[in-house]
């Protein structure tokens, strides 16, 4: 301590001690700068690791951030395939069941309406039966009374002259003066010709559309007789619906028809014995020919 006292106290006497401080001073200096450049490179290695390790450790979190974010996807994903899949299958039973019950109801309808196709069927081929039997009667009634009609031939007389003139049929109409019964009503001929368009119209407009009274409607039966509408306009007309109903040509319900309406049968009579035949669409058949009928006569009473 003396020594460090007496240097300070006489320090600057001597030139020697002077440099020798600067010089220790200037080496302390760099001595310091030294340490501290080391110190500044320990300090910035230190912060470096520091830094590589929170990358490190960054890096790690955000790496099991990711596995965990992955995991948990993939188990949303698996569970929302279940969830479907369980959805699925419960939307397929219950729609199994669905059709099931449907099926069923089908089933159920179809047997129903098979039974009643069935009862329907019974009971229109009983009344086509009947309907047939009737036909059949009718025929034969008709068939014997043609027979009762016929005359009687015994045998001929040849007169002096022979039997040649006997034999030959007597016309002592004129040839050229054919009856106006065997003209077509309406067939198409100059009569039909004259009948313009606009008369046509009035015509059809003259026939009732309504079923009550169309079947009301006055038929003049002479006009219808005299000009064989029966035969030339309805006849082909109801072959034709007859075969489109049964599938069929059947002669003995076309001549029980023909016969009905040559009889002058009130239209709901036929309707009446029709329905069991042809059911539904007996009505509108039935109405049918009878504005027909109505538009062939006022037709031939326009010319």
């Amino acid at each position: 301590m003396r020594k460090f006292t007496e240097r300070d106290a006489n320090f600057g006497q001597r030139d020697s001690e002077e440099r020798e401080w600067k010089r220790f001073r200037e080496d302390r200096a760099r001595e310091r700068g030294r340490e501290k450049e080391k110190d500044n490179a320990d300090r910035a290695l230190v912060d470096r690791e520091i830094e590589d390790e929170r990358k490190t450790r960054d890096k790690e979190l955000a790496e099991e951030k990711d596995k965990k974010e992955k995991e948990e996807a993939e188990k949303r994903a698996k569970e929302e395939e279940e969830e479907k899949r369980q959805k699925k299958e419960r939307e397929d039973a219950a729609q199994k069941v669905k059709d099931e019950e449907e099926a069923e109801k089908r089933r159920v309808v179809e047997a129903e309406e098979n039974k009643a196709n069935a009862e329907l069927k019974k009971k229109q081929e009983a009344a086509a039966a009947k309907l047939m039997l009737q036909v059949q009667e009718e025929m034969r009634n008709s068939a014997d009374t043609i027979v009762q009609k016929k005359p009687l031939v015994t045998g001929t007389v040849e007169g002096p002259r022979g039997s040649e003139d006997d034999k030959k049929p007597q016309n002592n109409a004129p040839a050229s003066r054919a009856p106006e019964a065997a003209k077509p009503a309406g067939g198409g001929g100059a009569a039909d010709s004259k009948l313009r368009d606009d008369e046509m119209r009035r015509l059809i407009q003259q026939v009732p559309t309504d079923k009550a009274k169309a079947f009301a409607f006055d038929i003049d039966w002479d006009v219808v007789h005299s000009n064989q509408i029966i035969e030339k306009k309805l006849r082909p007309w109801v072959r034709k619906k007859v075969t489109e109903f049964l599938g069929a040509e059947e002669q003995g319900m076309i001549e029980f028809i023909m016969r009905k309406v040559s009889s002058h049968t009130a239209p709901a009579t036929i309707l009446a014995e029709l329905e069991g035949f042809i059911d539904e669409e007996a009505e509108n058949f039935t109405l049918k020919m009878w504005r027909m009928l109505i538009f062939e006569v006022l037709r031939v009473k326009a010319r």
